[in-house]
């Protein structure tokens, strides 16, 4: 009872979603507010924040194409399966996955993000209007900090490793 009455007391949804996404590489960091992302998404314009974000990660024009497209799409998740993430990621394998993540999408003061990303993804996938990656960071109970060093890094490692699949695979086929 005490805690239903705390939350019905608590300013509703929107006043505690995130606002802004800090990005770090090495000593510098950008902030860019979502609302930007937002726009951008919606009509493709490029907010002074994004340009000079843009500008200094070295996207160029097709990547921005791409990353327009993946701020769009959405995909429809039934509630059930919604309830299903939930669950997964609340398993041991899905919290080493949130704890990895997280290491890399991070709380705005440094710390792991994983509580946030949980969060996020499971309101996301259970909104109305579809899950996406907009809709997963309107879900975002906090600002978020992108540490761009570990994302790079983590990327690489991935690359390795699908490489080292396909090439084992060829070898494989090869034999038979």
């Amino acid at each position: 009872l005490v805690f239903g009455i705390f939350l019905a007391l608590l300013p509703s949804g929107s006043s505690y979603a995130a606002t802004e996404i800090v990005f770090k590489k090495g000593v510098f960091t950008r902030s860019l507010k979502i609302e930007s992302l937002e726009e951008f998404a919606a009509s493709g314009h490029v907010s002074d924040d994004l340009k000079v974000l843009f500008k200094v990660t070295g996207v160029n024009e097709i990547e921005q194409r791409t990353y327009r497209q993946w701020l769009q799409t959405s995909t429809s998740i039934e509630s059930t399966n919604g309830v299903l993430l939930s669950r997964f990621l609340n398993t041991a394998m899905g919290e080493d996955l949130l704890e990895e993540v997280g290491s890399i999408i991070q709380t705005k003061s440094g710390l792991n993000g994983s509580r946030s990303i949980r969060a996020g993804l499971t309101l996301a996938a259970l909104d109305d209007s579809g899950s996406s990656l907009s809709s997963f960071l309107r879900h975002l109970a906090t600002d978020i900090q992108i540490d761009l060093d570990k994302a790079e890094s983590a990327s690489r490692i991935a690359t390795d490793i699908i490489q080292t699949q396909i090439e084992s695979i060829a070898v494989l086929n090869s034999l038979a």
